[in-house]
């Protein structure tokens, strides 16, 4: 008799440790799915990020920040030499055509 309620309680403890083990591996596999689904979706973003800068980076773009970058400036010039910084770019950096 005693060895029949040994058998059902080390049989109760191997379902038990069992049952501990598939719910520790389920845990862990939804832990898993999350932190792959957050790094996919910062993946996402920086390649989307990416793809929008490199379309910004054109022309008319660089110019248009260049003279809101001027315009941020409080400095006045006066005079007949003027800083290299006003030069027009289609003209070349001696500023002759």
């Amino acid at each position: 008799m005693e060895a029949e309620v040994a058998k059902i309680n080390m049989e109760k403890q191997l379902m038990e440790e069992t049952a501990k083990r598939n719910i520790s591996r389920i845990e862990d596999e939804i832990h898993v799915s999350k932190e792959k689904a957050l790094s996919d979706a910062a993946y996402y973003k920086q390649i989307k990020e990416s793809e929008s800068n490199r379309e910004l980076l054109t022309t008319e773009y660089l110019e248009y920040m260049h003279i809101l970058a001027l315009s941020n400036n409080t400095k006045v010039y006066f005079g007949e030499k003027m800083p290299n910084l006003f030069v027009d770019k289609s003209r070349g950096i001696s500023g002759r055509p």
